[in-house]
């Protein structure tokens, strides 16, 4: 189990970073053993992961010196020793970033780029998608021949997100009054962190591509 943050805003104001940081916050209930974001900025994808929940810290980068969204993840290890950063997500290969939460594989690395017919840098099993192609389109293709993953993903792209699951795996969309837009593992983490609307959080529908 991991929780995992899409968000996007033209207008990255102090009112909407302090609720991304509340929303962050409310996701680690989901994941305590490592927190990462990744995002856009002149020379690409910027990724900074810690060990320690230092939302503000890393949100503050971001503000600074990113473009208009950001991938989140916490984790509780599944796939890879969290106790190597380098297991963690944000993973990035090429110009895609991704934060998962589900498992493609059980197997250990060497088992999974077999089975997958894979080369990957990380023992991280997320990093098997980014490895089989890099649109949408090849990702969903890819949950539809591998119907035994939970999958519940989102890809950072150039300054796009994608937002890609199966029906194992929650995901949900809504914006905010200040027209900023969210992608959430579950809807109560939306609720505790303030957001009103309840019934504005809506699902993400399993094996169609959501990009903000």
């Amino acid at each position: 189990m991991c929780g995992i943050i899409g968000f996007y805003s033209k207008n990255k104001t102090d009112k909407e970073i302090d609720f991304l940081i509340k929303v962050m916050k409310e996701s680690t209930i989901r994941g305590l053993h490592s927190f990462g974001i990744a995002y856009m900025t002149k020379e690409g994808i910027e990724v900074q992961k810690s060990f320690k929940p230092n939302f503000k810290e890393i949100v503050d980068n971001f503000v600074d010196h990113g473009g208009e969204c950001l991938i989140f993840h916490c984790r509780y290890s599944t796939s890879g020793d969290f106790k190597d950063m380098n297991n963690n997500m944000p993973i990035v290969v090429g110009n895609t970033a991704i934060a998962l939460n589900g498992i493609i594989s059980m197997k250990r690395k060497k088992g999974f780029e077999k089975e997958f017919k894979v080369k990957c840098l990380t023992e991280n099993d997320a990093e098997i998608i980014l490895a089989k192609g890099n649109t949408p389109t090849d990702y969903v293709n890819f949950l539809k021949k591998n119907p035994k993953a939970s999958f519940a993903g989102l890809f950072l792209h150039h300054e796009t997100i994608y937002a890609i699951r199966n029906n194992k795996r929650p995901m949900y969309y809504f914006v905010t009054k200040r027209k900023s837009e969210f992608f959430v593992s579950t809807i109560d983490i939306a609720v505790r962190a303030g957001f009103k609307n309840y019934n504005k959080i809506k699902p993400i529908r399993s094996m169609t591509a959501v990009m903000i």
